[in-house]
């Protein structure tokens, strides 16, 4: 009965988690939980209104990177990565939308995700469709849209999440492998 108002419940939540500090906080955090386990069989509903909330609403941006980073960093199980990650197109536009978003905290934390949770050996790359190989090509350009702004935090983890957190021989190993393909066909794009 939920899911036809996902979107609009957790538009509503999100405000809440804008600032750690604030009271409302983790009673937000619960809130969004608790939501989460009300439509049970369907999390993969809830997580696709996540990342619509980071694609397509930039002042929620903030509070729906930092719930996605809470969620990830906490699952042990990986039960909730499965579902975040389920919709591989909707994730890679809604990452590439927040890294063209003008504020630079929104950047640095899809940038952390993508460190974190989205290296570009895993299998969330693995495509599966042109589809999914075209939303890879939008983040990666979204991902230079960070270079643009000259942030010296930003710049690191590009070019950490390029060459895979490796150096020297091993890094440019993993550029060839994993990430070389990709940003060609970002510039290409352009």
């Amino acid at each position: 009965y939920l899911v036809p108002y996902l979107d609009g419940f957790v538009l509503a939540i999100l405000p809440g988690l804008e600032d750690e500090s604030s009271e409302f906080y983790e009673r937000s955090v619960t809130l969004l939980d608790a939501l989460a386990d009300a439509v049970g069989n369907d999390a993969s509903s809830f997580c696709r209104a996540l990342w619509r909330a980071l694609l397509l609403s930039p002042p929620m941006r903030q509070p729906a990177a930092n719930y996605i980073r809470i969620r990830l960093v906490a699952d042990k199980k990986l039960a909730w990565k499965k579902y975040l990650l389920e919709d591989m197109p909707l994730v890679a536009y809604a990452m590439a939308a927040a890294l063209n978003d003008a504020n630079s905290l929104v950047q640095r934390n899809v940038l952390d995700l993508l460190l974190r949770e989205l290296a570009l050996h895993q299998s969330f790359f693995q495509f599966k469709s042109e589809n999914c190989r075209t939303a890879a090509v939008a983040l990666v350009r979204g991902v230079f849209g960070a270079l643009l702004r000259k942030d010296m935090s930003l710049t690191k983890r590009v070019h950490s999440w390029l060459l895979g957190g490796k150096e020297n021989k091993k890094g440019l190993d993993y550029f060839d492998q994993f990430s070389r393909s990709l940003m060609i066909d970002a510039v290409d794009d352009e």
